[in-house]
């Protein structure tokens, strides 16, 4: 992100991300909030994308089985 367009000395504000998923297979989409503290809407904005990221990121992958598949 360019610090061209973040404002200097700007007090940090609350800002909520909405974010609308819909998962493969469910009808509905569901919301998620996600609450960041930033100087202004761009930069809150990638505070929240990075937030979502790193809550969505699988960090604890176990697999139960892998096979090979005869076709």
């Amino acid at each position: 992100m360019s610090d061209d367009y973040i404002i200097p000395d700007a007090p940090d504000k609350d800002y909520e991300a909405t974010f609308t998923v819909l998962m493969p297979s469910n009808q509905k989409s569901t919301v998620y909030k996600i609450s960041v503290k930033a100087g202004e809407p761009v930069e809150a904005t990638a505070r929240a994308i990075e937030a979502w990221k790193a809550a969505t990121d699988p960090t604890d992958i176990q697999v139960k089985e892998i096979r090979k598949v005869v076709k």
